[in-house]
């Protein structure tokens, strides 16, 4: 699972609808943290960078399940 962080609403707005244009799964999300958890690739991540119109930034990181 790749957790997602943004630093706006309005950046957490975009991150969603990019997510649902590329039918992409949230498995959870979390507006007042601004956290989405999707479980997504690291290729797919790259693409949210170079494509998502993200204004202030995103911290991703990775769980790891046994």
């Amino acid at each position: 699972m790749m957790h997602i962080s943004v630093c706006s609403l309005g950046d957490y707005d975009k991150l969603v609808a990019f997510l649902s244009k590329h039918d992409e799964p949230i498995a959870n999300s979390d507006r007042e943290r601004m956290v989405i958890t999707a479980e997504i690739s690291e290729k797919f991540v790259h693409r949210i960078y170079s494509d998502a119109d993200i204004e202030d930034g995103i911290s991703v990181w990775e769980t790891v399940s046994d």
